[in-house]
């Protein structure tokens, strides 16, 4: 039953392909659990571990690799398509919706690009976004400053991360513990 479908060094079942082989692998732990009265003066390391890995065997067979890719691929489209979902239609079939898919195309060019590139440019979202970023340096920096940052700063700080882009947040972190650290 299932015991015959687990390969071993003895035993590979010839119905399978395997991508990795089996694993044959030993390991040793030696323990000093008291190294300040077992005289050798902290020489001997309080934990001790070898690992030996005899052998490792990867093979991708044409098939594999051709399915691998696939989903991969796969994977990328649906990524890509992650930020059109929420002006995808919710149809059951693209026959006789024409008009609903052609909204669709417009929709997301329209949002996704062009205004989003015109919002971008916007003063006033030009200064919104600055004001974000100052806001959440001086949430930082006070969460830096203190041991124990109260809870109030510790929300702040994340509905503040939850607005700006992962770049940003880096960058103001790094001047910010740049200066803590002056």
């Amino acid at each position: 039953p299932f015991q015959n479908g687990i390969c071993t060094n003895e035993f590979s079942p010839s119905q399978y392909k395997y991508i990795l082989g089996p694993i044959n692998a030993t390991s040793k732990l030696r323990m000093n659990m008291k190294p300040e009265f077992d005289g050798t003066n902290f020489r001997v390391p309080k934990i001790l571990l070898k690992m030996e890995l005899q052998k490792l065997s990867a093979s991708l067979s044409k098939l594999q690799y051709q399915d691998l890719m696939s989903f991969l691929e796969t994977v990328d489209y649906k990524q890509r398509g992650v930020k059109y979902r929420k002006y995808r239609p919710r149809l059951s079939s693209y026959k006789n919706h024409y008009k609903e898919w052609w909204h669709f195309a417009y929709t997301c060019v329209l949002e996704e690009e062009v205004r989003r590139r015109r919002r971008n440019w916007n003063w006033l979202h030009m200064k919104t976004h600055r004001n974000l970023l100052k806001s959440y340096r001086k949430e930082y920096e006070q969460k830096l400053a203190t041991s124990k940052p109260s809870q109030e700063t510790l929300d702040k700080c994340a509905k503040l991360e939850q607005k700006l882009d992962a770049l940003n947040i880096v960058l103001i972190r790094q001047q910010v513990e740049l200066e803590v650290e002056r």
